[in-house]
């Protein structure tokens, strides 16, 4: 495909008078259907949640479990901003293969990513946060460790990996390239960072017994990433059920990618941050075993049909046992 019918793919969809979904009905029926009509029902909004408290525990909190919670907290943040800007084409291309259902999900999607990332920052401002303090911090960390530390750095995770996936779909709509921007997005950075970046979060609430305004945004945004990564599985696993010659290449790319996130972002070991160092190990830990446990799930769809998928609700019953939620 040249340059020319690359662009004619994003700017000429094929749509014709007689030819729109929604006169037909709709499938309420479908999962995308029934995460949509859950994300209706499950709305928040992060203008509510009383932070007084959160400040006044992060006025009294030690600077070393302060840098702690910045570590996590700005990981999450960044990670947010990416994936709002980044699902964009996603939701684009299966509008464009006439997939309304998913469509309309996809816009709650984006949504609520969007107030993610507005709960994080949020807090920030709230508390008091000094990111300029631990932004110097960490870059003097980095420096007595050895590691690579530039922000001008443009190759990362959210700097190159995610959006260069994402943005592929926009020219190219072949299933390769659908689950790759799956695999990447949902089971990688969603189902993979996020969800062991979770249990971050549960190991400091449970040290720190504080932060009841953060535990109450954390417990939202993990609702909408459960519907989320689910959605992403059911997407991975429909085209797996149609195409099972990708498999290789999807448990391929998800041990690429984290090898590719601890080579960009390595484990930490200072033995003078033992609090760094235990959350960045452990997470380390759960993201290896959660691509591994990912890819398990992914190969049990290339001995299903996509009716089979629907009709058994694969995607909420392997979320369920992977993330321990509903």
């Amino acid at each position: 495909m040249d340059a020319v019918e690359q662009l004619d793919v994003v700017l000429r969809p094929s749509r014709t008078v007689g030819g729109w979904s929604s006169p037909r009905g709709v499938d309420t029926s479908c999962l995308p259907w029934r995460l949509w009509d859950k994300a209706k029902r499950l709305a928040w909004d992060p203008a509510t949640i009383d932070l007084g408290a959160d400040a006044e525990h992060w006025a009294a909190l030690p600077l070393a479990y302060q840098d702690a919670m910045l570590h996590v907290c700005t990981g999450f943040l960044v990670g947010e901003e990416a994936v709002t800007l980044d699902i964009v084409p996603l939701a684009l291309a299966v509008a464009d293969e006439g997939r309304l259902e998913e469509a309309m999900y996809l816009t709650s999607f984006a949504f609520e990513e969007a107030k993610h990332l507005e709960f994080f920052r949020r807090w920030l401002t709230a508390v008091g946060a000094d990111l300029d303090g631990y932004y110097e911090r960490l870059a003097a960390q980095a420096a007595d460790l050895g590691l690579h530390y530039d922000p001008a750095q443009s190759v990362g995770m959210w700097e190159s990996a995610l959006p260069s996936s994402m943005r592929r779909v926009l020219v190219d709509r072949s299933p390769a390239a659908m689950l790759d921007a799956s695999v990447t997005y949902n089971q990688f950075v969603e189902g993979c960072l996020a969800i062991s970046g979770y249990t971050l979060w549960a190991d400091l609430f449970a040290l720190l017994d504080a932060f009841p305004g953060m535990q109450q945004g954390i417990r939202h945004i993990r609702a909408d990433e459960g519907r989320h990564i689910t959605y992403g599985t059911y997407l991975c696993q429909r085209i797996l059920a149609e195409h099972p010659d990708l498999l290789e290449g999807a448990t391929a790319r998800l041990r690429e990618l984290a090898a590719f996130w601890f080579e960009v972002s390595p484990t930490i070991d200072d033995p003078n941050d033992p609090v760094s160092t235990q959350l960045s190990q452990d997470f380390t830990r759960r993201v290896h075993d959660q691509v591994e446990r990912r890819i398990a799930v992914l190969g049990r769809a290339t001995t299903m049909t996509v009716a089979d998928l629907e009709r058994t609700g694969a995607a909420e019953a392997a979320e369920r046992e992977l993330l321990g939620i509903d």
